[in-house]
């Protein structure tokens, strides 16, 4: 899966990554190839029920509302979710 790249200039990670998913659940039903939407669908899916936002923004001030850093979502083949800010990883979470 391709990195999702999140934008927090307007809010927190919780809510991008809610906002992102709901687009794409959106799009999966007006799209013809569903299988890249899909794997990014599960993937936010798991991050919105196995992330403790809240830790995670007390944490990493990198997460909170933020236009200075690039901050993407990834992923491996052992299904971690990986975060990463200006691409050096912050934080791994195995799913």
């Amino acid at each position: 899966m391709k990195p999702i790249k999140l934008n927090l200039e307007k809010h927190c990670i919780e809510t991008e990554t809610k906002r992102i998913y709901n687009r794409l659940i959106s799009n999966y039903f007006k799209a013809t190839d569903n299988i890249h939407l899909e794997k990014q669908i599960d993937f936010l899916h798991k991050a919105l029920t196995n992330l403790d936002f809240t830790t995670l923004r007390g944490q990493f001030s990198q997460l909170s509302k933020n236009d200075e850093n690039s901050v993407t979502y990834e992923t491996d083949n052992s299904n971690k979710i990986i975060i990463k800010v200006d691409g050096i990883t912050l934080f791994t979470k195995q799913i």
